[in-house]
């Protein structure tokens, strides 16, 4: 396939299986040749630079209203019909709303996920992540993402929410079914249809939660938000069941690929990993580090609500936008050595949890969770290397998630 011109070439390099083991490079040469540009492929406008990237995340004119548009413009209307009910679902999930209701949604949410509350949880979760250690620290070899990545956030958001966590595996089932509608950026029927199939049995689950606290709550965050409906918050049943799914679905996912891509990092910078275990002080600028080092989602989307410049191109209304976050915490123009890890560093205002009023509202746990969770497995597995040279990541561009991370310590010398 010849390619006569960059975003052509861009466009074939996006969709190389091989691009998932190492993003970067292919982010350098889009910053540096052709910042904003439209791609055929994902139907949208790329953006990579920083300043662009935190200028669209803040503009209004993007909105987070952008389900409809994305399978309008990915899918036959033959096809349509069949994914309404996951169109009508996904209108009431905060990440989709745009103010006045998603100011009305975050505001009931947010003062559960303050840093005050994610401190308060921090023995709880220190306790957690020790167990988790405790299983594997006699073997020698762990695969992080099986034994202690996945399974600390999973069990720290069911237990803030007041789900059994025993049911985690459950809800990565589910999860994993919706994922890949909102990281492809490349819509089939089939990713549609499982998506749907995955929230419909979440939200059947969580139908019968919610009744049960509606007859004894609990001193748990779904209580605290029945409690907040029944006092005439404006919270329809939709609302509440759709802020539970995305707790359940967010509150684990981006933590895991958090530890997972940390400690990837940190194994393959030991002499950065040696600085965190001497000077524990460092592992709140060490988290940050390493989300912006390898960013744990990669891209989030909006849709154009009317035409408006975007670096040196002009984005039409009802056009999606597409913010590399990847790209725009290694550029050189905002950040210093930007491809080199540095736990130390001070100036990192990266956007890996997004800016404006669609930033996470679930950061300050997912920090601490990388925190103790990270700080934890260097103390306890010292020697720790990987085990074998070979990993498998996730096939989506939206998010930077290994499939499993196999590693060795010395289980003599473990705590």
């Amino acid at each position: 396939m010849v390619c006569t011109s960059p975003a052509a070439a861009f466009d074939e390099a996006l969709g190389s299986p091989t691009l998932f083991a190492d993003p970067y490079p292919l982010y350098r040469r889009m910053r540096d040749e052709q910042p904003v540009y439209w791609s055929n492929r994902f139907n949208s406008w790329l953006v990579t630079r920083y300043d662009d990237v935190v200028g669209a995340l803040r503009d209004r004119r993007l909105s987070g209203r952008r389900t409809s548009t994305f399978i309008d413009q990915q899918l036959d209307p033959s096809m349509r019909e069949h994914v309404e009910p996951l169109k009508r679902q996904l209108e009431s999930f905060i990440g989709f709303t745009d103010p006045p209701d998603h100011t009305r949604l975050r505001k009931l949410v947010t003062t559960a996920f303050t840093w005050r509350v994610a401190e308060a949880a921090r023995p709880r979760i220190q306790v957690i992540v020790d167990e988790l250690i405790d299983a594997v620290v006699d073997r020698g070899t762990l695969d992080l993402i099986r034994d202690v990545a996945f399974p600390a956030p999973a069990i720290v958001v069911a237990e803030f929410l007041g789900v059994p966590p025993a049911d985690r595996h459950r809800f990565k089932r589910w999860a994993d079914d919706f994922v890949p509608f909102i990281t492809s950026g490349q819509l089939t029927l089939e990713i549609a249809q499982t998506a749907q199939a995955g929230l419909d049995a979440m939200r059947a689950y969580l139908v019968d939660i919610v009744e049960e606290r509606r007859r004894a709550p609990r001193q748990d965050l779904l209580s605290h938000l029945i409690a907040a409906e029944d006092q005439g918050d404006t919270l329809t049943d939709d609302e509440l069941l759709s802020l539970c799914m995305t707790m359940l679905i967010g509150g684990h996912e981006t933590t895991t690929n958090l530890i997972g891509n940390g400690t990837l990092a940190l194994v393959r910078h030991p002499d950065q990993a040696e600085r965190l275990r001497k000077d524990t002080s460092l592992l709140p600028s060490g988290v940050e580090e390493v989300l912006r080092f390898d960013s744990p989602l990669q891209r989030t989307f909006r849709v154009a609500t009317e035409d408006f410049g975007l670096g040196d191109q002009t984005v039409q209304r009802g056009q999606i936008v597409a913010m590399l976050l990847g790209a725009a915490n290694r550029d050189p123009r905002r950040f210093d050595a930007p491809d080199t890890l540095d736990v130390s560093r001070t100036d990192n205002h990266h956007v890996a949890f997004g800016q404006g009023i669609h930033a996470c509202f679930g950061s300050p746990l997912a920090r601490l969770e990388g925190e103790i969770a990270i700080g934890t497995i260097l103390r306890r597995l010292p020697g720790l290397q990987l085990a074998s040279g070979s990993l498998e990541y996730q096939p989506t561009l939206g998010l930077r998630a290994l499939k499993t991370l196999p590693l060795e310590f010395d289980a003599g010398a473990a705590a």
